[in-house]
Parts: structure tokens; C-alpha cells; sequence
């Protein structure tokens, strides 16, 4: 390989590890980029699974912030349960910490 490509791997592969991937919170090392082909795929698995977990916990925060509303226009634990699909227990902790 030319001097210049390997120079260049080389920035890309420190780019990736100190500014890429940290600011996607995701944790590599200096070792995990050696192979270019591997980080783009990596990455893109991890950057999306991070999506998927990011949607999931907005829909969660969503459907507690609709029991919490439920609860606050005086429907019942059990009522609260029903509409939303969370449990009394889960219900029961949101109404507590009205």
C-alpha cells in the first residue's frame, strides 16, 4: 500500500476513535478500526440499534406521560392499566410520584 494511503487509514481510523464515534456514544479502541470496512459496518449496526433504543424509550417516556395524564383527569389505576398496557404496579408508581 502506498505511504500515503496507509497515512491516511491511519487519520481516519484515529478520526473515528476519538471524534466519531464518541460524539455517537459509542466506546471503540485504536484496535476496533484498524479494518475501515469493518468500523463502516460496525458503526452503522451500532448507530442504529442506538436509533431503535432511542425510539423505544421516547415511546415508553410517551405512554407514561399519558398514564400520568389519565391518572390526573381521575381514571382509576385499573382504568389507567387497561387503556395504556402497563401494569398496576407500573400505574401504581406513576400515580406516587404525582
Amino acid at each position: 500500500m502506498p505511504v500515503h494511503l496507509d497515512s491516511l487509514k491511519r487519520a481516519v481510523s484515529v478520526w473515528i476513535t476519538h471524534v466519531l464515534a464518541p460524539h455517537k456514544g459509542i466506546e471503540l479502541t485504536p484496535r476496533d478500526t484498524e479494518n475501515l470496512d469493518e468500523v463502516k459496518n460496525m458503526l452503522a449496526t451500532r448507530i442504529e440499534q442506538r436509533e431503535i433504543d432511542i425510539r423505544k424509550k421516547g415511546i415508553e417516556q410517551g405512554i407514561e406521560q399519558v398514564a400520568r395524564n389519565l391518572l390526573a383527569s381521575g381514571l382509576s389505576v385499573v382504568q389507567v392499566a387497561q387503556l395504556t398496557g402497563l401494569n398496576q404496579k407500573q400505574v401504581n408508581k406513576l400515580n406516587s410520584s404525582q
